[in-house]
């Protein structure tokens, strides 16, 4: 998503779905609203009283979101993510279903 909103173009993480049945410019303000929730710094988050005012407003206007400490970022074909810092960093993992599946049984 924060890859997506610094290249302005955050609508292509909207759902075909959803685009047909509600305001694109609200998914927007959603998708944005949820980047200033995952703030590195707590002081820099939105409290559940402001989250309800930005959603309640009818002003564009939103606070500009900083880049999140993790970055994620997934290939589909190849069921491998990668994890980038704030510094830069990167740290690649892969999964498969003998790992997902035993995952999901030591949570039950």
């Amino acid at each position: 998503a924060w890859t997506l909103w610094s290249k302005g173009r955050m609508s292509e993480l909207i759902d075909p779905v959803l685009r047909e049945s509600a305001a694109t410019s609200q998914i927007l303000k959603c998708f944005h609203i949820g980047l200033l929730c995952v703030q590195e710094d707590p002081a820099n988050r939105p409290t559940m009283s402001g989250i309800i005012n930005m959603l309640e407003s009818d002003s564009p206007i939103l606070p500009t979101p900083q880049q999140p400490p993790l970055v994620f970022s997934s290939s589909i074909s190849n069921s491998s993510t990668s994890m980038t810092g704030k510094n830069g960093s990167s740290k690649s993992a892969s999964t498969n279903s003998e790992s997902s599946s035993r995952l999901k049984h030591s949570f039950r």
